[in-house]
């Protein structure tokens, strides 16, 4: 049995991890997609309606140039933390990532405000 520990924790990390991927794809288990995590000859895959998915993953935050870690962006106004989300999303999509590791402290409706559109239709221009 307690082998089967670090196993556990391997899946449970790639579940995290296809969470994370299905929020900023816009895909969602309530659009009827078949989400498994399997184990083959080469170790664990992620498959999403049967197709294989690679997670491309990175941890993200926002600190502007200037800025230290006691900056925090969700103390801003509304309007410039969606231009921040917007350009930033937007650069993570056009370098393929599709799954971000964020920190503490972020607001329960940003997260909730769907990434994926945020991916989607991010426009990388801060001064508009």
């Amino acid at each position: 049995m307690p082998s089967d520990i670090p196993k556990m924790k391997s899946v449970i990390q790639v579940l995290i991890f296809c969470c994370l991927f299905l929020n900023l794809t816009g895909t969602s288990l309530a659009n009827d997609n078949l989400v498994e995590v399997s184990e083959g000859p080469d170790g664990w895959v992620l498959l999403v309606d049967g197709d294989s998915v690679m997670v491309k993953g990175m941890n993200w935050d926002y600190f502007p140039v200037g800025t230290n870690y006691e900056y925090v962006v969700w103390d801003e106004s509304d309007e410039f933390i969606r231009k921040a989300l917007d350009y930033e999303m937007g650069l993570l999509k056009e370098i393929g990532v599709n799954a971000i590791r964020v920190y503490t402290g972020v607001p329960a409706r940003w997260i909730q405000n769907k990434p994926a559109e945020m991916l989607a239709g991010s426009n990388r221009n801060l001064q508009s």
